[in-house]
C-alpha cells in the first residue's frame, strides 16, 4: 500500500468510531475511582535496531537515551466506579514483550470488555540510544518525540503528533488531530498526513527539499522560506517546489485542515491551526 494513502483506510471507519467513543463518554461518567501504578523495564538494543510501542489510551512520548539500553517506563492509570473495581482492572492490564538484540516491541493490552467496567490510560516515557528506529502506534492520545535522528513511524488516530529537532526519516499520521514538526535538517524523506487536523512542519531555511502539499477544504501557507520555489500551475490547495535546489522529499497531505510550511520557529499559526486547537481544549 503506498505510504501517504495507508490512513485512508482507517479513515472510513471514523463515524463508527465517533459514535463509539460517544458511547463509552456515557459509559465512564460515573468512573470517579482511580488506581495507579508504574510498569519499568530496560532493553538493550543494537545500533540500527527497532522499536515498536502500541498503546491504546494514553500518550507516548520519545526522548533521545545517553546510553545503549532502551528505557520504558510506563504509567498506568486504572478509572473505576469504585476504587476496588479500579484496583483489579489494573491488576487485569496486560503489558506484552518482545525483546531481541535487535528489535524491542512492548504492547499494552486493554482487558477484555473493559469499556464496561471501567477505563485504562497508559502514559509511556522512553528513552532511545541513537540510531534506533522508532514505530510508535497509539490509539486515542498523543505522540511525541524530541531529539530523534533515525527512522520515525509515528501514528495515531485520535490524537496530535509533534516531533522536535529531528533530523531522520518521518512518517507521521493522524485521523483526528494535528501534525507538529520541527525538523533540525532534512536528510531524510518526510511524510505527514492528516484527515482531520491541520500540519505545520518547521526547516531551516538553509535545507535542500523537494516540496509538496496538498490539501482538499483548507488553504497552503509559506512563511519564512524565500529559497522554496515554485513551480508553475499550483493553487490555494495544490503546492510543488524545490527548496535551495531540491533534495530529499517533504510530503504534506491533509483533507480537512490547513499547512503550514515555515523556515522560522517564532511563527504565527494559521488560523486554521488556531481554531482546531480551540476545539480541542
Amino acid at each position: 500500500m503506498p505510504r501517504m494513502s495507508w490512513l485512508a483506510v482507517r479513515a472510513a471507519g471514523v463515524a463508527l468510531f465517533s459514535v463509539s467513543l460517544g458511547a463509552c463518554d456515557l459509559a465512564m461518567s460515573g468512573f470517579h475511582e482511580e488506581a495507579r501504578d508504574t510498569w519499568s523495564k530496560t532493553y538493550p538494543l543494537a545500533t540500527n535496531g527497532r522499536l515498536e510501542i502500541v498503546n491504546t489510551n494514553g500518550s507516548i512520548q520519545v526522548d533521545p537515551a545517553e546510553s545503549a539500553q532502551v528505557e520504558v517506563r510506563a504509567e498506568r492509570i486504572a478509572r473505576a466506579a469504585t476504587q476496588q473495581g479500579a484496583k483489579e482492572l489494573l491488576q487485569k492490564m496486560e503489558m506484552r514483550e518482545e525483546a531481541s538484540s535487535d528489535r524491542v516491541h512492548v504492547e499494552s493490552r486493554q482487558p477484555t470488555m473493559a469499556g464496561f467496567h471501567g477505563n485504562i490510560e497508559v502514559r509511556y516515557t522512553i528513552r532511545v540510544p541513537h540510531g534506533v528506529t522508532v514505530d510508535l502506534r497509539e490509539t486515542n492520545g498523543k505522540v511525541d518525540v524530541t531529539g530523534l535522528t533515525h527512522e520515525m513511524r509515528l501514528s495515531t488516530t485520535n490524537g496530535t503528533i509533534t516531533g522536535k529537532k529531528l533530523n531522520g526519516e518521518v512518517h507521521a499520521s493522524t485521523t483526528n488531530g494535528r501534525v507538529d514538526l520541527q525538523m533540525a535538517s532534512v536528510s531524510q524523506d518526510v511524510e505527514a498526513e492528516t484527515t482531520n487536523g491541520t500540519i505545520v512542519i518547521q526547516v531551516p531555511p538553509d535545507a535542500s527539499a523537494d516540496v509538496s502539499a496538498r490539501v482538499t477544504n483548507g488553504h497552503i501557507g509559506i512563511e519564512g522560506l524565500p529559497s522554496l520555489k515554485a513551480d508553475d500551475e499550483n493553487s490555494r490547495r495544490r503546492f510543488t517546489g524545490r527548496l535551495n535546489g531540491g533534495g530529499h522529499s517533504i510530503r504534506l497531505q491533509t483533507t480537512n485542515g490547513g499547512i503550514t510550511i515555515t523556515g522560522s520557529e517564532k511563527r504565527d499559526r494559521s488560523k486554521a491551526d488556531k481554531e482546531l486547537i480551540e476545539r480541542e481544549r
